[in-house]
Parts: structure tokens; sequence; C-alpha cells
């Protein structure tokens, strides 16, 4: 959720579209959902809140690789596309995000460093963030988020397990889904 490589990006301006995707060896379908929460958590802090999900496929099962594609639609009006599937290379993640004033495309490599290239007006400028880096900004940030007294550590918490709840029932009904914001 506190990925610097991913709060550098809000330098990007209104954030219009992330495109996720994983290509990934075998992987059970709880190993499928903690991956999606951990980036849509990232993701709702460039874009905000989300109102619309719709998803196709198969989150995995004992017999069956994950093979999904989930779009969701936030209150800001983005577009994010999440998606994850088999490999047989090495496994890998990609991030695209298009903002108002530029694009950024980030890996993941299989030792969890982010390696960003971040283009703005014409200019393109690569960055890279190890994981020891990620951990410590993600173990600041809880930290900072248990003594709020907003206790905005879990809205943010109970944000993200809608949005898995959602993704299952647009997986279950074929239709998409929309969000209510319960708390």
């Amino acid at each position: 959720r506190h990925q610097p490589a991913v709060d550098s990006l809000k330098e990007l301006g209104r954030i219009d579209e992330v495109i996720v995707e994983h290509r990934v060896r075998t992987v059970t379908r709880a190993e499928v959902l903690e991956r999606f929460i951990c980036d849509i958590g990232a993701i709702r802090r460039l874009t905000g809140p989300c109102d619309k999900v719709s998803a196709m496929g198969s989150l995995g099962d004992a017999s069956t690789a994950p093979q999904a594609g989930i779009q969701i639609t936030a209150t800001s009006g983005a577009l994010i596309r999440w998606s994850i599937g088999p490999t047989r290379d090495e496994p890998a993640s990609h991030w695209r995000v298009v903002g108002g004033d530029g694009t950024a495309d980030l890996n993941v490599d299989s030792t969890g460093d982010w390696h960003a290239t971040v283009t703005r007006n014409g200019v393109a400028e690569d960055r890279d963030y190890s994981q020891a880096i990620g951990v410590a900004a993600a173990a600041e940030a809880g930290l900072l988020a248990v003594g709020e007294p907003a206790n905005e550590l879990w809205r943010e918490a109970l944000a993200d397990l809608e949005l898995v709840e959602a993704v299952e029932r647009s997986l279950r009904k074929g239709r998409t889904v929309e969000l209510f914001h319960e708390e």
C-alpha cells in the first residue's frame, strides 16, 4: 500500500488509468486475492475510492491456474484494469500508470524490487526502489496510522475487503457490481 514507487506517481497529476498485469506460475486462490488486496490498496492511493467492479475469468482453484481480468472505475473517473495469468517464464508484474502530466511503467522483479520509468514532457527517467525501502515505508506508515485517532488504517482495510467481496460477487454473478462504501 505504501510502496514509495507508487507514492512517487502522484507527481503525474490526475490519474486517468492504471493497468496492472501479473504473470505467475501456480498460485492459490488465496494468494491471488492477497496480491489483489496489496495492489488495490496502493492503487486507491493514486485514484481515490472505487465505485464499480467487473470481473471475468477464474481466480484459480485446486485444478486450474488463475486467469482473471478485473475492471474497476474510481469515483475520480480513473479506470483500473488488473489481471493475473499463467506463465512458463519467470514470474513478473507490470504496472502502467497514465496521468494528466505523464506516464509511468513499473516492473517488479522476482526479488520484490521495483523499477520505474517515468515519462513527463517527453523526458524519461529511470528509478529503482528496493524491497527494503518499500518495507520500511510500509512499517512507518503503519506506525503512523496506528496512532491516528481517525483510524484511517481500519477504513482502508474495510475498503479493500469490500473490493474483494465485489470481485468475488462479480465473478459469481457475471455482472458489474456497485460499491456502497459501507463500514
